[in-house]
């Protein structure tokens, strides 16, 4: 196997870096480095506001997420390009912590079953996935529930159809 980059990785490697080395938050470069698996503390600095700011940057700059397809604010990447943002972002990564569940499974989830009127609502919502502002609904008891802090919202397609079988929904 060659683990060298072809001409255009390196290209690719060669733009990430710059961009890393222009706007990553380097006054936390050491805390991120030492800390162990979910255990991330900036020496007195919020956690939760400091990555907030750096998705913030990156989503102005389209690395939020950017696997995800163009429109829906990512930069469309292939795998691989995706593997050298990783190794290029590094222990800034780590900053990413609070959404990994919006960027990963709620943002995906969305783009591949949402209705168009909700994919153009959280379009480009690459900062923090889920609005603070949204409300959400159990499809089941049709409670709807205000989003007023930070959340995880988890969607399984694996409930069934509310539409063909409302009596066995959500009891799969």
């Amino acid at each position: 196997m060659d683990f060298e980059d072809s001409p255009t990785e390196a290209e690719f490697r060669s733009v990430a870096r710059r961009w890393m080395d222009a706007n990553a938050p380097k006054e936390y470069a050491t805390a991120l480095r030492q800390a162990g698996f979910g255990e991330l503390n900036l020496n007195g600095v919020d956690v939760l506001a400091a990555a907030k700011t750096w998705q913030r940057r990156k989503a102005a700059a389209g690395w939020a997420c950017p696997h995800w397809p163009r429109e829906y604010g990512g930069s469309g990447l292939t795998p691989i390009q995706q593997v050298i943002w990783q190794q290029e972002e590094g222990a800034y990564g780590r900053l990413a912590t609070p959404f990994i569940v919006g960027h990963g499974m709620c943002g995906p989830t969305l783009m591949s079953h949402a209705s168009e009127e909700d994919r153009r609502k959280f379009a480009k919502a690459t900062s923090f996935m889920v609005r603070l502002d949204d409300m959400v609904a159990c499809f089941k008891c049709r409670k709807r529930m205000e989003l007023t802090g930070q959340s995880t919202v988890l969607i399984n397609d694996n409930l069934g159809d509310p539409n063909e079988d409302p009596e066995n929904f959500g009891n799969r």
